[in-house]
């Protein structure tokens, strides 16, 4: 593991974990607000087992994440508000992926819906779940830093001294 890590900088070490972070809650998130649907869908078929939800939702989550780094990484009250976009615009869309993956066509309509109502029902998922968006933004912040300082100019060994 050291080793495949050793490849990566700190700020990209920074994405991963926080990425991996949100994919990990995006699965218990998933799991709790597919099992608000059993009321109103048969889950005896084999399509819907426990590892398929699982699986689904750490893909939603990750695409999600993923497709959304786009409005993290600024810094000030631009780069907040920009952030909470992309945060509710990426559970939205972890909800749509998930939901169509679980339920290919009421799973694209309604999980939106209800990944809002697991968030807002179970206040301490909702939590993880804004606290996984914040790291992101951290991390963000870290790797945009780190990208400056590599195309900041610095002195060189062999520069005429004046």
């Amino acid at each position: 593991m050291r080793r495949f890590f050793g490849g990566f900088s700190v700020a990209e070490r920074w994405m991963i974990t926080a990425t991996a972070a949100i994919m990990a809650i995006g699965a218990l998130l998933g799991i709790w607000a597919f099992a608000e649907l059993q009321p109103i869908v048969d889950t005896t078929q084999p399509l819907f087992s426990t590892a398929w939800q699982v699986a689904a939702s750490l893909v939603g989550a990750g695409i999600a994440a993923r497709s959304m780094s786009r409005f993290f990484g600024m810094r000030g009250m631009g780069g907040t508000v920009r952030a909470v976009f992309g945060s509710v615009l990426g559970t939205l869309a972890f909800g749509i992926i998930a939901g169509t993956l679980i339920l290919p066509i009421y799973g694209t309509m309604f999980a939106p819906w209800f990944v809002v109502l697991a968030l807002v029902g179970q206040p301490v998922l909702g939590l993880l779940w804004v606290s996984g968006w914040a790291a992101l933004q951290v991390a963000s912040i870290k790797y945009e830093d780190e990208r400056d300082t590599i195309f900041s100019a610095r002195p060189s060994a062999y520069a005429d001294p004046i």
